[in-house]
């Protein structure tokens, strides 16, 4: 949309803005609560104002030229009239053409030519009605933040129902459907004022006794739409409006615990609301996305310098410039069309029309709809069905690391019994499957999809890999929804459709991508930074040298009658327009194409924001998360401390006092080392699920297996404490080792795991003996800050406990304290009271011991971040671990160099506000005051290495509340409000440069990491694995998102571990034995790699724009290496592009002054070369190295300028002297110099050309970076051979050794020695030297010293910046 344009009579200020009120999705879809709909109604082709107005101007134009022949008139108007006609038809075909043009970029022009706006306003119901029905289109315009994201104009619905009663007309309801998003515009009737509120819509979740709430609902929020746009013309004109839909994801509980499904009426109405459940991506032809293409404003100015060239007679070179932009343009379209069907055929559920009755097998859903099960296909789904889901996981073989196995989740759905096993990597790129588990149906509470129930919501596109129908207290449920629902024929989970098509999460990944992919993401015409203010800039300079040029021309030629006014023109256009490289978006989009392929061939990285690559470049900034990422997700049990274990405070390993894992529990007796209590809460409290695994066997049979799924924590400590968890899903743990169950733990409620309060915990009954098995016992883990204030102070000596904690976590430990109650006796009674109070089981705890756990370093950390700083990044760690923990690990990978004794914590206290203190001592002694001072101090001990600081999210949060105090602004209401406030934004920034570890961080403060990271100037990385990163995997420059697999890793681990080992024992074994283990070791690797290939990404890649099929770090510092690579490449394309264009536009000026020009092969076999050497500049690879230099980050930068302006003055100077050299030989009577006649070989445009040529090749020599950031030029083989060819092609046309390529080329033999002299001036230094040692031998030392000039002064230039 080109913004900055005169705008046209519809005033965007006109259209009804959509409000955010409960009729929209209050997280989900937030970017689209200022969107503006305006309503239209088309125009009569007679009275479009494309049509109309020139319709009528070529009339009066035919009609004036027709009375000219009829009546004929005086001599000079006969004379001028034809003329005068011819201009203004020319003018009037102009004007149409800008009009169609403007009207293709600019949907607001394009809505104003073509149709008229049609707002209702003011009146009763029914004359809205009667207006709205006139209603044929709208144009939608998104938010004015979002003004890269380009608006349309899609049909508009309009429905009128009638009154049942007396069929009178009571409701109007418009309809617009705008890139996958629904929109709605209800009016009443009986009403004057526009309610906002669909009562349609509405009426649908008004059952079950919901009627009276929902009013009250759909009352508060149209009085608070009321207030919201008091000030606006629509609410006090009573204009109709916009909404989104509005999806029952915020009703109470209870709601859906009796909810009964669809009967025929409330279906038809659901279906006419919310529609079905696909997720329709319409594919475009190609030749509507190249026609798209050619309408762009880049390629119209490409097409118009062909014009110009075809106009001045040169058609070869024409026709292939022509050939080279449409095949790219094709290309491009192409790869859009490429993208948009692969999308298509990746969607879940998204079946055409034409094609529901193909023979393609869709698998059926159970779905209870009037009163019955019945089967049908997922796209049949509507909102609010009862559907059952069962797995596949018996139904087909799968391997271990397939995401692909078990049954695809058809929509948003809100489990409702049962509990399911869900694999949500398609989404978040976690690899551990999730538990998830009912809702409470006697909760009064509402649904929060956000944090409070997202474990018992099935998110659509994900994969269902197990189930279980027991509920928690092992029965199988008889009936559904208090009895209203009878039990599913396919026995599966019960669950009630949330959200459908691409109002799910799935679907607003896939609409993301869909649109970024249909729009070539957002950089149609390939002309990647093409926009930016930069290249503007840079080309305005080249404009201005054009000008300077072609005034010269003007001022040369214009008085001279022998020369043609008109060609004159043309050259002056010509030589404006060559300074402006139409080819530059071309290479700029082939250099990141490169880079792409270079990514998925070399590192496994996937891309889809490609313009992210160039600022991989320009990064400075590291951020990593810990667990997953520098640490392996494969955690194992250390060892556990006792509350009455000796407490010894000055081991080095920490393992005083502490039973280690492999005493836990004995294996030759019966006997347990571990208390019953402390046991009871380490296998009892955990939310893991049992699911079947088909593993393929080496006799090719295929075995099934139960396999644990959930947190790998969790299964760590089942797998160390030989436990097992029984299948069925009834949640009852028991010994491996014992052959009945009689002793075991089962699980009668969970209190789920929360990142806000930091703990879990579950009520539980112990079978060891019928006196704990008469008890109900709350089991709770968390973090030990967190249980500390838990605890009954009678069963913990705090002190000794902070300690202990501390101690474990300052070796980089994971610790869990564990925390058990007695409830009382094992009734239903007394478990429903506990059940529904989760505060009152987590009160006055007793304390069961500390768990201790182990994360191993992945192989590579060390090196990488390493590395990365060697390249003069900083590295910082973003993690939800404890500030102890993450202290010691940011220590061991090399984040932080400072020892323990100066890691210090920035902290808060009511009493002493924010001050800094030592992290590893348990006094509360101030280090350092929070004062800019103090600040400022820290931060240079931070640079020298001497000190370390970290940060929890909690401070962070204090310090965002504290801005927004400061600032007398108490508008905000939540804690991400805080974070998003100006003056909390600006507080952080200024802390952020000196922290090294951020710790217990969620997702929304490492986002306000990262943003005041980019607010201060950085350029970050982010580097993640899972759901809890995509927020700052969004906000960074660069966010990288690597798999993990914490099976694949252990077997990596265990391979790496025995080679290390294997190297300890060398000498032990024969040579034979040693090759023999070292290639088992080799296909281990291998099968390692192969299963993570076999690992789908899915479609997280949304969420970060680089994703790696990785499970190492080391992609970042590919990307980053790729990144600068690219961006110098684009430099020196910009430099080479410059440099070239300023030459061609200096030989253009002077061979016009006196008339000359080039040839049209010459023009072409100059195309050809240039695009030959542009390809293999892109082809330069990076160097294995991360250079501690810095690549220059603009191209308006003093060593880019100063360099290019040293180039063209070297080459400036030479091509004046070869043309006041050649002049010599030229005789002023030859053919060949007639002013604008046509092209005849002589001496000046030989000469001319030899010496652009050189010239040009010289750029790409010169210009080409090479090493510390790309190959060094006689690396890149092909260009390096691809000069040494063109420089000798050079020197065989200067000498004429072989005439077939000068007439090939069109050139004329160069002067002799004894070559007859038509200037006789001797006076200066060129002259003289050329009648002494001859033309060639001159041109040929001039070419050399082009060459060595500009070879010596971009030396000189690059040891002066560096």
């Amino acid at each position: 949309m080109l913004r900055g344009a005169v705008q046209p009579p519809l005033s965007p200020k006109k259209a009804i803005t959509m409000p955010h009120t409960a009729a929209t999705p209050p997280a989900s879809h937030q970017e689209h609560k200022d969107i503006r709909i305006l309503p239209l109604t088309r125009r009569p082709l007679l009275q479009r104002l494309d049509v109309l107005p020139f319709l009528l101007g070529y009339s009066i134009l035919i009609l004036l030229d027709t009375s000219l022949d009829v009546f004929p008139t005086e001599n000079n108007i006969s004379t001028t009239a034809p003329t005068l006609i011819d201009v203004i038809y020319l003018l009037l075909l102009i004007c149409q053409l800008i009009l169609f043009l403007r009207c293709q970029w600019d949907p607001e022009w394009r809505a104003f030519v073509a149709f008229r706006a049609n707002v209702v306003s003011g009146g009763d119901g029914r004359s809205k009605v009667e207006g709205m029905k006139d209603w044929t289109h709208c144009l939608v315009l998104p938010p004015q933040s979002y003004e890269k994201e380009a608006g349309g104009i899609v049909p508009v619905s309009v429905a009128v129902e009638s009154s049942e009663e007396d069929g009178r007309q009571c409701c109007c309801t418009a309809v617009v459907h705008f890139r996958g998003l629904t929109y709605r515009c209800c009016v009443d009737v009986n009403s004057s004022v526009d309610v906002h509120a669909d009562l349609e819509m509405e009426s649908i979740w008004k059952s079950n006794g919901y009627l009276e709430d929902i009013d009250e609902e759909v009352e508060d929020m149209d009085g608070q739409n009321n207030n919201h746009h008091a000030d606006t013309k629509a609410a006090v004109s009573g204009e109709p409006h916009f909404h989104r839909l509005h999806f029952p994801i915020d009703l109470p509980l209870s709601f859906y615990a009796s909810w009964s499904g669809h009967d025929s009426k409330r279906l038809a109405a659901t279906h006419f609301v919310y529609g079905r459940n696909v997720t329709h991506i319409p594919l475009p032809s190609i030749l509507s996305l190249l026609f798209q293409q050619l309408l762009q404003p880049l390629f119209l100015f490409q097409l118009f310098c062909v014009i110009l060239w075809s106009l001045d007679e040169y058609w070869m070179y024409a026709i292939f410039t022509l050939f080279s932009l449409v095949m790219f343009e094709l290309t491009m379209a192409y790869n859009r069309w490429k993208g948009v069907k692969r999308l298509r055929e990746e969607v879940a559920g998204g079946v055409e029309e034409e094609e529901e009755h193909r023979n393609k097998q869709i698998p059926l859903v159970d779905c209870f709809r009037n009163g019955e099960w019945v089967s049908l296909p997922p796209h049949h789904l509507v909102v609010g069905d009862i559907v059952s889901l069962v797995s596949s996981s018996g139904q087909r073989q799968m391997l271990m690391h397939d995401h692909e196995m078990g049954t695809s989740i058809p929509a948003d759905l809100l489990l409702l019994s049962g509990r399911a096993v869900v694999n949500e990597a398609m989404l978040t790129g976690e690899s551990v499957p999730q538990v998830k588990e009912a809702i409470e149906s006697k909760s009064d509470k509402t649904l929060d999809l956000s944090q409070g129930h997202k474990r018992s919501v099935l998110f659509g596109g994900t994969v269902l890999m197990d189930h279980h129908t027991e509920d928690e207290n092992g029965s199988s449920s008889s009936r559904v929804n208090e009895g209203t629902i009878p039990p599913p024929p396919n026995n599966g989970i019960v669950c009630f459709v949330l959200r459908t098509g691409f109002d799910t999460i799935q679907g607003s990944l896939l609409r993301s991508l869909a649109y970024r992919a249909e729009s070539g993401g957002g950089h149609a015409g390939g002309g990647e930074g093409v926009n930016s203010t930069e290249t503007f800039i840079f080309l305005g300079l080249l404009l201005l040298f054009a000008l300077i040029s072609a005034s010269t021309i003007v001022q040369h030629a214009w008085g001279d009658v022998t020369r043609n006014h008109f060609k004159l023109i043309l050259h002056v256009i010509i030589i404006i327009t060559s300074v402006i490289p139409p080819e530059l978006p071309m290479e700029l989009s082939l250099a990141v194409t490169t880079s792409l392929s270079e990514l998925v061939k070399r590192c496994q990285v996937y891309c889809t924001e490609p313009y992210r690559i160039p600022l991989a470049g320009l990064v400075d900034t590291c951020c990593f998360d810990k667990t997953g990422t520098l640490t392996s997700d494969e955690l194992r049990l250390h060892g556990v401390c006792l509350p009455d274990s000796p407490q010894v405070m000055n081991g080095d390993d920490g393992d005083e006092g502490l039973i280690l894992f492999d005493d836990i529990s004995s294996k030759d007796t019966d006997e347990l080392i571990l208390p019953r209590e402390t046991l009871r809460v380490m296998v009892g409290c955990q939310s893991l699920a049992t699911t079947h695994a088909f593993v393929p066997g080496q006799d090719g049979r295929t075995s099934v297996m139960n396999k644990l799924v959930g947190n790998p924590l969790e299964k760590a400590v089942i797998d160390a404490c030989s436990w097992t968890l029984l299948p069925g899903g009834n949640d009852t743990v028991v010994e491996m080792n014992r052959k009945s169950s009689s002793s075991s733990i089962r699980i009668l409620h969970r209190f789920t795991f929360s990142s806000t309060l930091r703990r879990m915990s579950v009520l539980a009954i112990d079978t060891e003996d019928m006196a704990s098995n008469d008890y109900i016992w709350a089991l709770t883990k968390g973090s030990p800050e967190t249980i500390m204030p838990l605890l009954d102070p009678k069963s913990v000596d705090q002190e000794v406990y902070s300690q202990l904690y501390k101690r474990q976590m300052a070796l980089g430990r994971r610790v869990l304290a564990l925390a058990y109650q007695n409830l009382g006796k094992n009734t239903v009674s007394n478990l429903d009271k506990w059940m529904s109070s989760r505060d009152k089981v987590e009160r006055n705890l007793v304390f069961a011991g500390l768990l201790i756990m182990d994360s191993p370093l992945k192989a590579d950390s060390s090196r990488i971040i390493k590395e990365l700083r060697a390249g003069q990044q900083t590295t910082v760690m973003v993690t939800g671990d404890a500030a102890l923990t993450a202290a010691e690990v940011a220590r061991k990978v090399g984040i932080i160099d400072a020892p323990e004794n100066a890691t210090y914590e920035l902290c808060h206290s009511e009493q002493h506000g924010f001050r800094f203190l030592s992290l590893n001592c348990s006094g509360q002694e101030t280090c350092f005051n929070y004062t800019h001072q103090d600040i400022e101090n820290l931060g240079t001990m931070v640079k020298k290495g001497h000190a370390a600081v970290c940060m929890t999210g909690d401070v962070l949060s204090k310090l965002a509340m504290d801005a927004v105090h400061s600032s007398h602004d108490n508008s905000p209401t939540s804690t991400k409000d805080y974070l998003n406030h100006p003056a909390a934004k600006k507080a952080i920034a200024e802390i952020v440069p000196i922290i090294s570890v951020f710790a217990r961080h969620e997702p929304r403060h490492k986002e306000a990491v990262i943003s005041a990271f980019n607010s201060i100037g950085r350029y970050t990385l982010m580097c993640g694995d899972g759901s809890n990163d995509i927020g700052a995997l969004k906000q960074a420059h660069v966010g990288v998102s690597i798999i993990s697999v914490p099976d694949v890793e252990g077997k990596q681990r265990e391979v790496l571990d025995g080679i290390k080992s294997k190297k300890k024992r060398k000498g032990k074994k024969s040579k034979k034995q040693d090759a023999k283990q070292v290639e088992s070791y080799l296909q281990a690797l291998a099968e390692a790699e192969d299963e993570l290939m076999h690992v789908s990404l899915g479609n997280a890649s949304v969420a970060s724009p680089f994703t790696a099929r990785k499970t190492s770090i080391r992609c970042c510092k590919d990307i980053l290496q790729q990144g600068r690579c690219t961006l110098v490449t684009m430099i020196q394309i910009y430099k080479i592009l410059g440099v070239n264009c300023l030459v061609t536009a200096l030989v253009l000026t002077k061979l016009h002054q006196v008339g000359v020009k080039q040839g049209d092969r010459q023009m072409t076999a100059q195309g050809v070369v240039i695009a030959g050497l542009f390809l293999f500049v892109t082809r330069g690879k990076p160097i294995p190295r991360l250079s501690k230099q810095k690549p220059p980050s603009s191209i308006l930068c003093a060593t880019t300028l100063i360099s290019m302006a040293f180039q063209f003055a070297v080459h400036f100077a030479m091509i004046m002297a070869v043309t006041h050299m050649s002049q010599m030989f030229v005789d002023p009577f030859d053919p060949s110099m007639v002013p604008d006649g046509p092209f005849v070989p002589n001496t000046l445009n030989t000469s001319t050309f030899l010496v652009t040529m050189l010239s040009m090749i010289n750029t790409f020599v010169v210009n080409y970076t090479g090493r510390p950031f790309v190959e060094d030029l006689h690396e890149n083989k092909m260009l390096f051979r691809s000069i040494i060819f063109c420089y000798g092609a050079i020197f065989v046309c200067a000498m004429d050794i072989f005439p077939p390529l000068n007439d090939l080329l069109q050139l004329s033999s160069l002067p002799s020695e004894n070559a007859f002299i038509f200037s006789k001036e001797k006076s200066d230094l060129i002259n003289y030297t050329t009648n002494v040692y001859g033309f060639r031998t001159v041109l040929s030392a001039l070419m050399v010293a082009d060459t060595a000039g500009v070879m010596c002064l971009e030396s000189v230039v690059r040891r002066w910046s560096s």
